[in-house]
């Protein structure tokens, strides 16, 4: 595996980050910003991935990539997972490191099969799992308002630094004020980790990573809302932030019956959950 490792210096003050990558390994700042597209780049010990993100002397910047010598430093493409599909949605199984809509997205993957698929809510690009899309305007209206009146059952899995205060909490602290509602169950717990089962009343935006900080935890890899504490060598190796949308429930557009989705553990969080919790442990969710 190739590492670099270089400590910033006074000329290279106030540097955008792919400019300097790009400078110190020798490479074309296309390939330095894949590097950071794939999130091989940490900077004092935290994961960034901003290609315009601002140096500062001092700061040390990590490289760590397999494959930066043949210069194969993007991820592959991968084929999207239908998880369920009818003739008025298709869920797919989203995953972590693309976007749910816009350009190079999910959605416009989609759409290069289905022609006018419409993103009924979204995931952070870091997040992975159940991803709902409507194959027409009335589908994804008929979601969106059981998105509003708090009728679709949205459950995830996450594994997080620490562990919770007690084994079963709500956290129920106002979002940009608005309500916003979080249910945590703590399904496993090693040394210093604890694997969590997490539903959600609302879809605030970054909620779950939000409540878990006001209550002192964060998600594991979650390099916005996980503090300043100092990082072990397995987390500073997670690429991205452990949380996974393992379920989601909610009416057909008719309301005659209940559409459930369920998203396989990914296997980077399948690795994490491994290492950090212990096999010997480790109860899977069916």
């Amino acid at each position: 595996m190739v590492q670099t490792e270089f400590t910033v210096q006074d000329s290279q003050r106030d540097a955008k980050l792919v400019d300097l990558i790009a400078q110190a390994l020798v490479i074309s700042k296309k390939r330095a910003k894949a590097l950071l597209d794939s999130r091989a780049v940490l900077v004092n010990d935290r994961r960034v991935w901003m290609a315009a993100h601002k140096l500062r002397v001092g700061d040390r910047v990590h490289v760590t990539n397999s494959d930066l010598k043949s210069g194969a430093v993007a991820a592959k493409p991968q084929q999207l997972k239908v998880l369920f599909q009818d003739s008025d949605y298709v869920i797919v199984d989203k995953p972590a490191g693309r976007l749910s809509d816009g350009s190079d997205s999910i959605e416009s993957d989609l759409r290069s099969k289905m022609p006018g698929v419409l993103a009924v809510h979204r995931l952070d690009r870091d997040t992975s799992g159940c991803l709902i899309f409507a194959k027409h305007e009335k589908a994804r209206t008929a979601a969106e308002v059981q998105f509003r009146e708090q009728k679709v059952k949205k459950i995830y899995v996450a594994l997080i630094v620490g562990h919770l205060p007690r084994s079963r909490l709500t956290i129920d602290t106002p979002i940009g004020g608005r309500s916003a509602v979080t249910h945590c169950v703590e399904r496993q717990r090693g040394p210093g980790h604890s694997q969590i089962e997490v539903t959600i009343e609302t879809g605030r935006t970054h909620q779950i990573r939000k409540h878990l900080q006001s209550i002192g935890r964060a998600v594991l890899g979650d390099r916005v809302y996980a503090g300043r504490a100092e990082l072990s060598a397995v987390e500073r190796a997670v690429a991205r932030q452990m949380l996974h949308a393992w379920r989601i429930e909610f009416g057909s557009p008719s309301g005659k019956r209940q559409i459930v989705a369920q998203a396989p553990w990914p296997a980077d969080f399948q690795q994490c959950f491994g290492q950090l919790i212990g096999q010997e442990r480790s109860r899977k969710l069916t």
